[in-house]
C-alpha cells in the first residue's frame, strides 16, 4: 500500500469514527461543540486535508500549507455539526472524543 493510499484509508477510518460518535451523541440528545483528538489523529487529518487540496502540486506545497493552518481555526464537519477541533497533546495515540 502506498503512502497516499494508507493516508486516505486512515483518514477515512477517523472520519467514520467521528461521524459515528457524533450520530450516537445525537441519538442521546447530547450537545456537541468540540472535537478533542490526540496529536497523531490531528496530524493525519491535517495531512489528508493538505493532500486533497488540488492546488497543492508538490510535497513542498503540502508542507507549506500545513504550516499555515492554525490549530485554533480547524473545524470538523459532521453531517449535523461543525465541531471546533482541540488537540490534546498529552492524550494517548488514537484518542477521539466529542464534548
Amino acid at each position: 500500500m502506498s503512502i497516499s493510499e494508507a493516508l486516505i484509508t486512515r483518514a477515512a477510518e477517523i472520519c467514520s469514527q467521528i461521524n459515528l460518535l457524533s450520530a450516537l451523541m445525537d441519538a442521546q440528545q447530547k450537545e456537541q461543540h468540540r472535537l478533542v483528538i490526540s496529536f497523531d489523529v490531528y496530524c493525519t487529518l491535517l495531512d489528508y486535508t493538505a493532500y486533497k487540496n488540488p492546488a497543492l502540486e508538490t510535497e513542498e506545497d503540502v508542507i507549506v500549507a500545513e504550516q499555515m493552518i492554525i490549530v485554533n481555526d480547524f473545524l470538523f464537519e459532521t453531517p449535523r455539526h461543525n465541531l471546533e477541533v482541540k488537540v490534546d497533546f498529552f492524550a494517548l495515540p488514537g484518542v477521539i472524543d466529542i464534548e
